[in-house]
């Protein structure tokens, strides 16, 4: 069960990281390039950014629910139904990890510098969003990949 704490441990911290991330888009989008006919097109991705605050306040939530009670739904998603984990899930989750990882790092310079391609497309408050969903999404990913590294026994596999 220590294991197990330990990696919801993690996943407040880098939920917290993206919470702090996502507050900076937020404050860059709306204090240093606050143009008033640019941000009113910019609505959506900036209500976006809220909603981004609010799904990381619920899962810090749900990680701190995880660590006192035990995750279910981590188990339910990570392990097959003889208790064993399952390995093309796994293969599924490093695809997706290294995807989001990509996606993550691309935005997070295009956010910072707007030099890459695409910079002319989407506009900062875009890869803004991208950036922090992305990383919510690594955080989250990541999680799952690792999850199997808890001693795990096959009578709390549903365990609430």
């Amino acid at each position: 069960m220590n294991k197990e704490k330990n990696i919801f441990i993690g996943l407040v911290v880098g939920t917290t990281i993206s919470f702090l991330l996502s507050g900076y888009s937020l404050i860059s989008c709306l204090a240093f390039n606050g143009n008033e006919e640019e941000l009113g097109s910019h609505i959506l991705e900036i209500s976006y950014l809220f909603l981004h605050l609010i799904l990381c306040a619920i899962v810090v939530y749900l990680s701190f629910r995880a660590m006192r009670f035990g995750s279910f739904f981590v188990k339910n998603v990570v392990f097959d139904d003889n208790g064993y984990p399952s390995k093309g899930r796994r293969i599924l989750f490093i695809v997706l990890e290294s995807l989001f990882f990509l996606v993550f790092i691309y935005s997070f310079i295009q956010s910072f510098f707007m030099i890459l391609p695409l910079a002319k497309e989407l506009g900062l408050v875009v890869w803004h969003d991208i950036m922090n969903g992305s990383f919510l999404a690594l955080i989250i990913f990541l999680i799952f990949l690792i999850y199997p590294i808890v001693p795990f026994k096959k009578d709390n596999k549903y365990a609430q």
